[in-house]
């Protein structure tokens, strides 16, 4: 199993990141998922198991963990659904 440290990490960030790149990479293996940030390539990850991310996932598509209406710049009444 691979190092959440290795220089040669490879992810996909999101295509909604900022343009200064503030983004989150998430790298999906097949016996884990590791995710750091994307201004710091070489630091640390955070390492989950596929149940765990999968857990998260299916929260999000829930909309668990929807953002305040603040951060997405418009109110909470023009939320995608």
């Amino acid at each position: 199993m691979p190092s959440p440290e290795s220089t040669s990490r490879a992810g996909k960030k999101s295509t909604f990141s900022t343009e200064n790149g503030d983004c989150v990479v998430v790298d999906i293996q097949d016996d884990q998922v590791l995710m750091w940030d994307s201004k710091d390539p070489d630091g640390p990850a955070l390492r989950f198991t596929p149940e765990e991310y999968v857990a998260f996932w299916k929260g999000v598509m829930n909309r668990e963990f929807d953002p305040p209406p603040a951060w997405l710049g418009r109110s909470a009444s023009t939320r995608a659904v």
